[in-house]
């Protein structure tokens, strides 16, 4: 999506993601947000409340996971590593054929991969690349529960500047946001209402825990327009006045429709 140019500094997890691109060691990071199976990545929309990054691009890959191991057969293995996103997004395949193995949850596929590689009776789900880069065996191609699967990344940085733009087919832009409301009846339905009048579309409504105060929750939306453009202007001032905090988390071009059938390859690292 970037392209050769760049630099890639891999970093341990997703929040050493958000740090490094809030330190400036990295100009921009890349963290994926939801998954056609398994939805939102709530530990990546945690991190917009810790770091006031910004969502510059979004792109949409599909994702498929291999069963890895030093072992030759399915038989020998006891433990299966990987990340929870693709434990869970093989959910049903490790229940059917591995409900004997032990299942442990590392930071990301990369250290799975690396688990198995040291250890007998080991395997881990990942990408079929880390096989040659570790000396794995393949043992199981495509073990997720759907052929479709596929996961919404995002590009962040320290600025809301203009989106990075894929290649279009369509001209539309998403505006991320986040809010919070007051504590009273109808609140989120005016925040709903005032989208409504102005005729937007919104694609995406999500609510997850505010820290720090139990039962109250913070709001992430993806909003079909350019509420930064003056056309907006009347509207994302109603908005504001109705949140008690109201945030842009970014502004940028639809990608939803930009993945082609098929990609080189077939599949691309979770």
């Amino acid at each position: 999506f970037l392209g050769a140019a760049p630099d890639f500094i891999a970093q341990p997890n997703l929040p050493a993601v958000f740090q490094a691109v809030w330190e400036e060691s990295c100009d921009v990071g890349i963290v994926p947000l939801e998954n056609s199976l398994q939805g939102s990545v709530g530990q990546a929309l945690d991190l917009f409340l810790e770091y006031e990054l910004f969502i510059l691009a979004e792109l949409f890959r599909r994702i498929s996971h291999s069963l890895l191991s030093r072992e030759n057969s399915v038989t020998a293995v006891r433990t299966i590593y990987s990340h929870s996103q693709p434990l869970a997004q093989c959910a049903g395949r490790l229940r059917a054929e591995f409900a004997h193995a032990c299942l442990v949850p590392p930071d990301s596929t990369a250290a799975a991969a690396e688990r198995a590689a040291e250890e007998a009776g080991a395997a881990a789900l990942g990408h079929r690349g880390l096989a040659d880069s570790l000396h794995l065996n393949i043992l199981s191609d495509q073990m997720e529960d759907a052929p479709n699967n596929q996961t919404r990344f995002a590009v962040i940085g320290r600025f809301c500047r203009p989106g990075i733009r894929p290649h279009p087919r369509k001209n539309l832009t998403i505006s991320s946001l986040l809010f919070t409301l007051p504590d009273k009846a109808g609140a989120l339905a005016g925040v709903l209402n005032t989208l409504a009048g102005a005729g937007l579309n919104m694609r995406k409504l999500e609510s997850r825990p505010l820290r720090g105060e139990n039962w109250r929750y913070v709001f992430f939306a993806d909003v079909e327009c350019d509420l930064n453009n003056e056309v907006s202007a009347s509207v994302l001032e109603e908005l504001r006045a109705r949140c008690m905090h109201f945030r842009i988390l970014g502004v940028y071009p639809d990608a939803v429709n930009h993945m082609p059938a098929s990609l080189p390859g077939g599949e691309v690292p979770a």
